[in-house]
Formats: C-alpha cells, structure tokens, sequence
C-alpha cells in the first residue's frame, strides 16, 4: 500500500475511532459533572473535541517528522511498503514490499541523480537479494538469495552466496560457502555473526528524532488530557448554583 493509500486509510479509521471516542468522553463529563454547574455544557462540547483535535495533531506530527526523515535522515516515512535506513559507516538498507530481503549499497554512488536511480545487483559497493548481515565496523558480512522468491519458508531464508563488503575502499568480496566468508572475517579480525536484514535495518532506523516527535506529539495531548480531566473534576467538586424560588404571597 503506498503512503497516500495509507494515510487516506488512517484519516478515515482515526475519524471513526475519534467519533466514537467523542461520544464516549462527552457522556462521561455529562455523568460527572452534575446539571446545573456553570460552563458545563461548554466543558462537554470540549471533551467531544478533544478526540478530533488529538486525530489533526497527530497527522500533524506525522507528516513533519515524514518530511524530515525522508528528506534529510535519508530514512523511511515510518509507513508504507519501503524501509531504509543509513548504516554507520556510511552505506544503507533498502527494503521494498517485503522484509525478507532487501539491498545493502553505497548512497554515494546510487540513487545520488536522475541518470543513476538503480542498483547493479553485481556491484562493488552494493548487493541485492541480502537476507542476512553483519556490521563490523568497516567491514559489512552478509549473505544474498535470489531476489522476488517468496512462494515457500525455504525459498525466503535461501542463501545462494555470501559476501565481504569494505565501505572505505568500496570492494567486495564473494565467497560461495559461509566458511568461506568465515575465514575471510577472522583474516580480517571479526567473528562472523549474520542477523537477519530487518532486525539490523530496526537497529538503526529509530534516532534522537522520532523520540523526540512522539514526545511532541503527546506533550499537547497529555497536556489538553490534563487540563481537561481537571476543570471536570473542579465543575464536579463545586457548589451547585442555589434555586430562585418563587416567594407565595396568600391573600388573607
């Protein structure tokens, strides 16, 4: 599903879960707040929009923290069938549609124009259909299958060859056994540890960033939540307004 889809999804399910929502928070400040008490009908109306309002904001917050990632993180919008993310020395992960598998390249050297938006499968500094990696300081592990094979467990965990990525000098080497790669590794003073792709991409996807635009976003929220739950609590407590009565005057 691609991020248009996807939002339009999310708009028409948060409209649903916040009208529901809407509904449940008004009753509930109608029971608690007793008739009669000034403001009230002005506190309900508030909590009825509380649920909304958290829906825009939160769309808010989701499409900056998209731009940012995208635009300068170089990371995926957090929806959507395409994961990356940078690795850090320099090189990154691309995931489309399925987290099986996915490409391991030099940013630098794809993807950087117009006239070089594909990655050669064969390259020096890339390598498609990985399923399992390793980053070792300079020095990226893995091994790759074939790519868009996905009709059995086996062909989704196969391994047809491995490979030594070196991200300062831009080479690669391949190996047709996993000892092969092993020997390779301990040559090069690292002890081969293969984790699958996704797990490594969740590694270093999440930065200071999406921290920090979850805590924007719940901030106003639980601030609003607050302020809400607490005039509803001050309208509970107060005293209710006294009853004019009618004075009877009786002829006599």
């Amino acid at each position: 599903m691609g991020i248009g889809l996807a939002i339009v999804s999310w708009c028409v399910k948060g409209t649903i879960l916040a009208t529901v929502f809407a509904v449940l928070f008004g009753m509930l400040t109608a029971i608690c707040v007793p008739s009669g008490r000034a403001r009230r009908t002005r506190l309900i109306l508030w909590s009825c929009v509380y649920p909304f309002a958290l829906l825009a904001w939160f769309l808010v917050v989701f499409v900056f923290q998209a731009h940012v990632n995208e635009s300068m993180l170089y990371r995926d919008a957090g929806i959507g069938r395409t994961w990356q993310t940078p690795l850090p020395n320099g090189y990154a992960v691309l995931l489309l549609d399925e987290k099986h598998d996915g490409t391991v390249f030099n940013p630098n050297t794809h993807f950087a124009n117009t006239s070089n938006n594909e990655i050669h499968p064969d390259g020096p500094d890339a390598v498609s259909g990985v399923r399992v990696i390793q980053i070792a300081g300079n020095k990226i592990l893995g091994g790759a299958g074939p790519i868009g094979q996905y009709s059995s467990p086996a062909s989704i965990n196969r391994i047809d060859h491995y490979f030594l990525l070196d991200t300062n000098a831009h080479t690669r080497a391949n190996f047709d056994n996993y000892n092969e790669l092993a020997n390779a590794a301990h040559a090069n003073g690292v002890e081969p540890h293969l984790e699958p792709l996704y797990r490594v991409y969740n590694r270093y996807r999440f930065t200071w960033f999406d921290y920090g635009a979850v805590a924007l976003f719940l901030a106003p929220v639980l601030g609003v939540g607050l302020l809400l739950a607490h005039r509803v609590r001050r309208l509970r407590q107060s005293a209710a307004p006294p009853v004019k009565t009618r004075e009877l005057r009786y002829a006599s």
